[in-house]
């Protein structure tokens, strides 16, 4: 069995992803001090990384997350260049965690930015823990020392070594975590903002360290993390990205779970309390399904209610911190986890994935255009979901430098088929690449047996294997162009691939279609959009047709004015259900 995945911006979406449910953050009671509160210290200060000794030399960022390379400057980023130093650092927000991950004897450090006299003076708090990998497993924790510039004249010019011109607060032996309240010295609390510097030594084991939490002490507010330096510049094709360290991995689905719950996000932050009877109620449907489909889940059902007590007492209690809450909402994730890699990965079932760089112009109906791509990307395997991020390239080495999107698994589990268009460079304009389109592929799971599928002067997409040697597909073929925007906009509708090769356009609608899918009975589901004399902003919904281009039916949503736009759409198996990414107006795939 092989799995293979994409998704769009979207308002509600279910996807599978590491044995992970990802889903739409819940809100609640906003935390901290109010918007317009005055305040003499800072509610965010800025954070310089170190990693071996260098400066960061690389960042990539994504949904508020950084994963920062250092050591020599580099074309591409690839693990050699963070094995010789320390390794990988993440910065985590809005929660304000930095994670790090050292090889055996490494060191890293980070910077803590502009403290004013104020908050020098009452102290800082923070909390430091250890990290576990994929599997469970907790990594030794390194020595940790904070240090502080003898010399604090304003913000330091760039990164000091831990030497003699810094002066040691406190240390931290390897092994010890949780919350500390460190009392810093008065001398330091007048004049200009200062720096402290948090240094991190790995002895002669792997080590990983967790860090976050920060505040100034008897204060409820969190401080937030800045980064410096920015991201990267923009290059293309992207430079790879390191292999994730295992704690890295962990702090990525940590993560996700935050995302999930909406904790600490900007708009509607949720604390660790509120989320969690909501989460054990999550738990318990699932289980309670479970069981209604046959399986013994009386083990796991006890387990839930010692949780739940345990959330009980803790609300109960006057003694309960953020950090005894965020320690229960961490378990309950970790152990809702294990039983949905146990119910859906064991065996590991792996997951095919394409890699898609956007194209240069934004849009829903010119993102699927050769001449708008954006080279990077390709065709991967992530072979142990739930276990390991470490993921295998199809493609590498095997095609020009180009873009990739959509993918199909053959009904044999044996080929996969995708979208590709070769480009060196995006393009400077619209116009500029004219002669740049999307054609078909195909390629074995062990990477064997590449060929090239469609073509010609139009661009190919959305490849739906229908049998062994048969295949529905997107074309510009039919001819024609969208009636509004700029053009030219090539009208794509579904085509049909014969076992010769023979292509054949099965639809002459006068609009787009999208996401072509066959249904147990035969038929294909797809988005039309129905703009004939109709509203052009409503009615991008789901219809059927045969193979052959007959019988078409609205399936569902042409009555539908919110949601706007339905796409995606998949039947369920083993039911007559189907699940689909509802979406605004020319939502993006994402």
């Amino acid at each position: 069995m092989m799995w293979n995945c994409r998704t769009r911006v979207h308002w509600a979406a279910l996807l599978l992803a590491f044995g992970v449910f990802l889903a739409p953050g819940r809100g609640g009671a906003t935390a901290g001090l109010d918007e317009g509160a005055s305040r003499a210290d800072s509610s965010k200060y800025r954070v310089r990384i170190s990693l071996g000794g260098s400066p960061l030399v690389s960042s990539f960022s994504w949904c508020g997350a950084w994963l920062i390379a250092g050591g020599k400057e580099l074309s591409g980023i690839g693990p050699e260049s963070i094995s010789a130093g320390g390794g990988p650092g993440l910065v985590l927000k809005p929660a304000g965690e930095i994670v790090f991950d050292l090889p055996p004897g490494s060191l890293a450090s980070c910077e803590l930015l502009e403290f004013s006299s104020e908050a020098l003076r009452k102290g800082l708090e923070f909390w430091i823990e250890p990290v576990q990998d994929l599997a469970g497993n907790e990594l030794s924790l390194p020595e940790c020392l904070l240090k502080v510039p003898s010399e604090n004249s304003g913000i330091a010019a760039g990164h000091r070594p831990c030497d003699e011109s810094c002066r040691v607060l406190w240390k931290l032996d390897s092994g010890i975590s949780g919350r500390r309240a460190i009392c810093l010295p008065a001398e330091l609390g007048s004049g200009s903002p200062a720096s402290l510097i948090l240094e991190f030594q790995a002895t002669d084991q792997h080590a990983a360290v967790r860090i976050g939490g920060f505040r100034v002490t008897g204060q409820e507010q969190l401080l937030e993390l800045e980064v410096e330096p920015g991201p990267s510049p923009e290059v293309f094709p992207p430079p790879r990205l390191p292999e994730y360290h295992p704690a890295i991995e962990w702090a990525l689905v940590e993560w996700d779970w935050r995302l999930q719950d909406g904790i600490g996000t900007p708009r509607e932050p949720a604390s660790y309390q509120e989320v969690i009877p909501e989460l054990c109620s999550r738990v318990e449907r699932m289980l309670l399904f479970e069981q209604g489909e046959g399986r013994e889940v009386a083990p796991a059902l006890r387990e839930l209610r010692v949780l739940m007590e345990r959330a009980q007492a803790l609300g109960q209690s006057t003694l309960a911190t953020e950090d005894d809450w965020r320690q229960l909402w961490r378990q309950l994730h970790t152990w809702r986890r294990r039983l949905l890699i146990d119910s859906f990965f064991r065996p590991p079932v792996p997951i095919a994935f394409v890699k898609h760089i956007p194209s240069a112009f934004s849009h829903q109906l010119t993102q699927y255009y050769g001449r708008d791509a954006r080279p990077g990307g390709g065709v991967y395997l992530l072979d142990y979901p739930g276990f390991s991020m470490q993921v295998r390239s199809l493609t590498e080495e095997k095609l020009p430098v180009g873009s990739y999107q959509h993918l199909d698994l053959s009904p044999d589990a044996s080929r996969l088929a995708f979208a590709f268009c070769e480009v060196d460079r995006p393009p400077p304009n619209r116009d500029a690449h004219g002669d740049r389109f999307f054609h078909l592929f195909e390629i074995g799971l062990d990477g064997q047996g590449l060929r090239q599928l469609t073509s010609g002067p139009f661009d190919d997409f959305s490849p739906r294997y229908l049998g062994r040697d048969r295949m529905v597909f997107v074309s510009t073929r039919r001819g024609g162009y969208h009636r509004c925007g700029r053009g030219p906009c090539p009208v794509y509708t579904l085509s049909l691939l014969e076992p010769d090769g023979t292509v054949r356009v099965i639809s002459y609608h006068e609009t787009h279609e999208w996401d072509p899918v066959v249904l147990p009975d035969g038929r294909i589901l797809y988005t039309r959009w129905d703009y004939v004399d109709r509203h052009a902003v409503f009615y991008q919904q789901l219809w059927t047709v045969r193979p052959d281009g007959s019988d078409v039916r609205i399936f569902y949503g042409n009555g539908t004015f919110n949601p706007v736009g339905i796409w995606e759409g998949m039947p369920v198996p083993g039911s007559r259900r189907g699940v689909a990414t509802a979406a605004g107006r020319h939502g993006l795939t994402a």
